[in-house]
């Protein structure tokens, strides 16, 4: 759940005039889908929808998996074709995830596992302020072959021609 980055963004917005608003978009628990100045939540989103929304963000906020697994999400590849800032939520530090956002680059690690609220405050203040001007190139045909369904035909593909 959102609750220590919405956390940091009430006191963020108490705290600096730039005021950061945070949308939201899928099944997320009832407490998060008030509206208030810090949160905007819009409900589900057909997966056809995700890419227009993704490229009309200033930023993007991953949560990542609170369960560490072998295998990578493949939403991050997504989140990457977009060349949006990247804000990760990261809950636990064996996230395997990590290291290809480290390679990924523009993206601020808020390290929920550390509890540091107001180390996290300054890094997000620091991180929207390099990121204002940043002009962005969206790759929709990265974000498509980075979507499940786009390897599974590929599979099919194969299974077909035998």
């Amino acid at each position: 759940t959102p609750n220590y980055f919405v956390e940091i963004l009430h006191s963020y917005n108490k705290r600096f005039d730039k005021k950061v608003r945070l949308h939201i978009w899928g099944k997320i628990p009832e407490r998060f889908q008030e509206n208030d100045d810090t949160i905007q939540y819009h409900g589900m989103l057909d997966n056809s929808q995700v890419f227009d929304v993704l490229s009309k963000s200033d930023y993007i906020v991953n949560f990542s998996n609170k369960v560490t697994y072998q295998w990578v999400p493949s939403k991050i590849f997504q989140l990457f074709s977009t060349g949006k800032p990247i804000i990760d939520i990261v809950s636990n530090i064996n996230d395997v995830s990590i290291s290809y956002f480290e390679r990924y680059g523009n993206v601020l690690f808020i390290n929920e596992f550390e509890g540091s609220p107001e180390k996290d405050i300054e890094s997000l203040r620091a991180f929207l302020s390099r990121n204002t001007d940043d002009i962005v190139c969206i790759d929709k045909d990265a974000f498509l072959k980075a979507k499940p369904e786009y390897h599974a035909k590929i599979i099919e593909g194969i299974f077909n021609e035998e």
